[in-house]
């Protein structure tokens, strides 16, 4: 595939990216969850453009516990990226 580069090669990240630009095709994702005290489904949709993706990096873990052991949410770090090592 023209995208994927030479056999046993990494994937050529800016192939994808112009790739995307050209065709103008963004990606949606959806979130589906239950929420406990009601059941009652929850659902969440964004879009993402080509230029809002961010390639190489990773979602910073929110969830961390406490020195009692309790789960601890940072709601902050929800949508903070850490860059991908190598």
């Amino acid at each position: 595939d023209e995208l994927l580069g030479k056999a046993g090669s990494q994937w050529d990240g800016r192939a994808i990216i112009e790739f995307l630009a050209e065709t103008e095709m963004e990606i949606v994702v959806m979130l589906e969850g239950i929420e406990p005290i009601g059941s009652c489904t929850i659902q969440a949709r964004h879009s993402y453009t080509y230029d809002q993706i961010m390639f190489n990096h990773d979602f910073k873990d929110p969830v961390s516990r406490d020195p009692d052991g309790r789960c601890v949410v940072n709601i902050e770090a929800m949508n903070q990226t850490v860059p991908l090592e190598g």
